[in-house]
């Protein structure tokens, strides 16, 4: 993509820990309840906001679903290329660690409401499906304000491994402004044995910031 480039960073058990303490300790309502995940997603927001004039102002999780009969929609298909969680559509982020990771757990936690849900998957359905019979395609274009996740952290694909566990390395392709995926760490080339509870990141970014964001975050490590 013209003007984007790629940021890859793995982040280890003590880093991810540290920034989970940060947020654990504030004295915001709700943010003990964050998951780690939720925690290093805010810790990234803010040092993209450090380096941007316009900040990050939502977030968007790719997110899959089983057992809801929506309209249109059979009820065990894992739908996650219509079910996107966002944080408040009618307001902006916070701007600290802590307010933004309460952000994204209480919008992860409102849209697994089944009611909210059917609705949500039988409106996205309808108009997919009306797109498709006017041979319309579906397209997801980046926006300056909003990061949208993909992650892949819960599911460990470091599990096939191909007879070589230490060495089978997994990547995904393509990049987009401002859409991050998160995995399980690999294994690093020559290690014989390495920590299982890191976690990569790859985060298409505006190109020319990828320098000043690597030296906020490898300066606060």
């Amino acid at each position: 993509m013209d003007g984007v480039e790629r940021l890859q960073y793995r982040f280890d058990r003590r880093q991810l820990e540290e920034i989970k303490t940060v947020v654990h300790n504030s004295a915001i309502e709700g943010a003990r309840k964050t998951s780690t995940h939720d925690c290093l997603v805010a810790y990234l927001i803010t040092v993209l906001n450090r380096c941007m004039e316009n900040p990050i102002q939502r977030v968007t999780n790719v997110g899959s679903y089983r057992h809801v009969a929506a309209s249109f929609i059979d009820p065990d298909f894992a739908g996650n290329a219509i079910h996107v969680v966002c944080t408040d559509i009618h307001g902006t982020l916070p701007t600290d660690m802590a307010g933004i990771s309460v952000a994204i757990r209480e919008s992860i936690i409102r849209w697994r409401d089944p009611a909210l849900l059917e609705k949500w998957l039988g409106t996205a359905s309808h108009l997919m499906l009306e797109a498709a019979n006017t041979g319309k395609a579906m397209f997801f274009a980046p926006r300056e304000d909003v990061l949208t996740i993909n992650s892949n952290v819960l599911i460990d694909w470091r599990t096939i491994h191909f007879g070589f566990e230490q060495f089978s390395s997994h990547f995904t392709a393509g990049v987009n402004k401002f859409y991050l995926r998160m995995h399980k760490s690999n294994p690093i080339s020559g290690v014989q044995r390495f920590t299982r509870d890191g976690i990569d990141i790859s985060l298409g970014i505006p190109r020319g910031m990828k320098q000043e964001v690597l030296d906020l975050v490898e300066g606060r490590f």
